[in-house]
């Protein structure tokens, strides 16, 4: 959909790009404020960033097939 977001800088949100996402600190106002008009200035480009993010890292196909791949090795069987 190409929405850019902002996360709490924990856990695994911290390992999305800064291109597609603006992480704060927990109970941080000032924070939120600041990431919200970061993303308003930056709306266009990191809307572009967001779809282009999910489309090479979150294809239903693509990761079919490493799930197929990761189960295979697991297993053992091909």
């Amino acid at each position: 959909v190409g929405k850019p977001v902002i996360v709490i800088d924990h856990g695994w949100y911290s390992e999305l790009p800064d291109s597609v996402a603006v992480k704060i600190k927990p109970n941080d106002p000032a924070a939120l404020v600041t990431a919200m008009a970061h993303i308003t200035a930056a709306l266009p480009t990191m809307q572009q960033a967001a779809v282009a993010y999910i489309a090479t890292h979150h294809d239903p196909a693509a990761i079919s097939q490493k799930y197929i791949a990761f189960a295979q090795e697991v297993t053992g069987r091909t």
